[in-house]
This record gives C-alpha cells, sequence and structure tokens, in this order.
C-alpha cells in the first residue's frame, strides 16, 4: 500500500482486500487476515482522506500485520 497520506478510506480498503487476495493464493490462510479484513471493513465507511489518528493508527496495524506475516 503505498502512499496512505492522499488515499481515501475506500481506496484503502481496496489495496487491502487486493492484498488479502494475493496472499492466501501464495501462502494461504493466516490467522492476522481476519484483522486485516475487519480494517478493511472500517475503511470502507470512511469516503475522505483519512485524519492523522486514523493514518497513525494503519501504520500501527500495518506494522503489526508485517511483522506476524513475516514480510
Amino acid at each position: 500500500m503505498n502512499n496512505i497520506e492522499n488515499k481515501k478510506g475506500i481506496e484503502l480498503s481496496a489495496s487491502l482486500e487486493r492484498f488479502q487476495s494475493e496472499y492466501v493464493k501464495q501462502k494461504g490462510y493466516n490467522s492476522v487476515l481476519k484483522n486485516i479484513h475487519n480494517k478493511s471493513n472500517d475503511l470502507k465507511q470512511k469516503t475522505e482522506v483519512l485524519s492523522p489518528q486514523d493514518k497513525e493508527n494503519l501504520k500501527i496495524s500495518m506494522k503489526f500485520w508485517k511483522q506476524k506475516l513475516d514480510l
């Protein structure tokens, strides 16, 4: 997911969904994907660019997911 600074929540949600799909195809299911799915659903509701707090929360989540998925 490149440049979350200027993307709307719905655009970020679509990126997360694409990532999930590719990850499952390549490596199979991982329980962390449920967290990504939940975050994606939350982002679908945000039709504007994310607030600074939302951006920071997403970055923290992405860092956690990256560690758990060994990326």
